[in-house]
């Protein structure tokens, strides 16, 4: 039973992104297993689940496991880039074990310096998660995967390997994309990249500026609210261009890929004029770029990694969000930066996203 449970927790864990870190992948998963550990770096944090077989260890042994499992972690937590650890025992045990209840309810909560240490309970016999009394209920979305895996039949792979059990689950845990390539990215980065090449060609920048740029007075006092569209397809200088195109091609090419041609289209052009608003409200001044949708992309990758609480295409939700933080800080040191513009399209994007993700949910219960 304990090997059963072990994998289909591990499958869990591997959907969302852990690894198993073992002395000996070679050897099968079996009932004689005393422990796996797992980790998942997600920057600054290394989160580490080990599965604890009480059947066949007894407490001064688990304690070490544990011991032994945040003393190596330590030593790899500066090349992960991480500044903390939080472990996650799971003790697995049956029959309504009431000594190993007891041990875990004895455990105190260790939140340390750059150490966390949190003690759960498996009960297989009865397909019960037990907490600790001075233990938390909640992890990330841990709960579930443990409920889950108690209530799953065994999962495929079983009697394989560790290493072959892995690569088995890791196969079936891609995330889906719904596009086969970037060509909206690289249609709209073309778009930007000749419209500035024939604006200075022909000398006609001012001219376009004065057509198509977000202009505040504009705007308000003639209603010409198609600037708000079209001055995020201009730009000033050749370093202003490039450092959009770059950014968009980084966090756009990904995140296309994964929700599709048409919300993309959608974060792109909704994250854009919000955030070009924003800077009609908020600056009164004259503004160009396609920083606001760059943002907007950028909030909504942070909710699509959120809402399937994954890194995708390298990223993570705090990176994002982090990289988000970094831009406002810079710009708010650097004349002539449109900070508003930037923050509108980046709430542009989460909100968006965030319908998105909301009726996907939705469209989920109804079926």
């Amino acid at each position: 039973m304990f090997a059963h449970f072990a994998e289909n927790l591990c499958k869990n864990l591997i959907e969302q992104d852990y690894f198993i870190v073992s002395d000996n992948k070679n050897s099968s998963l079996t009932e004689k297993t005393e422990c796996l550990t797992l980790i998942r770096n997600q920057s600054p944090v290394l989160y580490a689940v080990n599965i604890i077989n009480t059947f066949t260890l007894n407490k001064m042994d688990i304690d070490n496991i544990s011991t032994m499992t945040v003393l190596q972690l330590e030593k790899i937590l500066q090349d992960t880039y991480c500044s903390r650890l939080v472990v996650l025992n799971v003790l697995v045990f049956g029959e309504n074990n009431q000594d190993i209840k007891a041990f875990i309810d004895e455990k105190e909560l260790l939140r340390g310096k750059s150490v966390n240490i949190i003690w759960w309970g498996a009960d297989i016999s009865n397909t019960v998660l037990h907490f600790g009394k001075k233990q938390p209920t909640k992890l990330l979305n841990h709960t579930q995967l443990i409920n889950n895996a108690l209530s799953e039949e065994m999962a495929e792979g079983q009697g394989e390997s560790i290493a072959q059990m892995e690569n088995i689950h890791r196969k079936n845990t891609r995330i889906k994309q719904n596009s086969n390539d970037y060509n909206l990215v690289l249609i709209l980065m073309a778009t930007n990249i000749m419209l500035w090449v024939i604006s200075n060609a022909t000398n006609t920048t001012e001219s376009f500026f004065q057509l198509f740029a977000n202009d505040s007075f504009q705007v308000i006092k003639n209603f010409e609210v198609y600037r708000l569209l079209t001055s995020m397809f201009l730009h000033t200088t050749i370093y202003h261009l490039g450092f959009n195109m770059l950014s968009l091609f980084v966090f756009g090419s990904r995140l296309e890929l994964y929700i599709g041609k048409k919300r993309f289209f959608d974060v792109y052009i909704f994250s854009g004029i919000i955030g070009a608003a924003a800077s009609v409200f908020l600056t009164k001044g004259i503004s160009v770029g396609a920083s606001g949708a760059i943002y907007g992309i950028i909030g909504a990758f942070a909710v699509f990694g959120k809402s399937i609480n994954r890194d995708v295409g390298g990223f993570n939700y705090f990176t994002l969000v982090l990289f988000m933080l970094m831009g406002a800080g810079i710009g708010a040191m650097t004349p002539g930066v449109d900070n508003f513009a930037h923050i509108g399209g980046f709430l542009g994007g989460i909100a968006i996203q965030g319908i998105f993700v909301h009726n996907d949910r939705l469209k989920k219960v109804d079926k």
